[in-house]
């Protein structure tokens, strides 16, 4: 569908009373997020249209943990504390501490001498990601 067309229709149903912002709420909650843009994107429209926190806390949480079953322990920290997850928060930073510490007593001192970088995955076709 065209992202023109798909934004107009938020709009629209965004001033449809309670029903319709449901509607706005099923849409944007079904969204593919395939990427951090596409999750801050809709993090916006979120904001833009009054949708209830509850909302964007799901965006967030999908998000971190997805970066945490792809081992990407950072980012899925970073998630998790916008998040405001103290838990899940705490459990993950243990848990990348505790991989930190045994690659530095295996002798991977490349952990400490290179850049870290967040991989991100590429944007697939979504009326959200144009």
């Amino acid at each position: 569908s065209d992202p023109s067309i798909w934004h107009l229709s938020l709009a629209y149903f965004s001033e449809c009373g309670v029903r319709g912002r449901a509607h706005v709420r099923g849409l944007l909650e079904s969204q593919p997020i395939p990427s951090i843009r596409v999750a801050n994107k809709l993090m916006n429209l979120c904001r833009k249209y009054k949708i209830p926190q509850d909302l964007m806390t799901i965006i967030i949480n999908r998000m971190g943990f997805r970066a945490m079953k792809q081992g990407r322990l950072g980012e899925a920290i970073m998630w998790f504390a916008r998040s405001e997850e103290e838990e899940l928060l705490l459990r993950l930073a243990t848990r990348s501490a505790v991989q930190m510490l045994r690659r530095r007593e295996a002798g991977d001192e490349g952990l400490y001498n290179s850049p870290i970088s967040i991989a991100m995955p590429s944007d697939e076709k979504s009326p959200v990601g144009s």
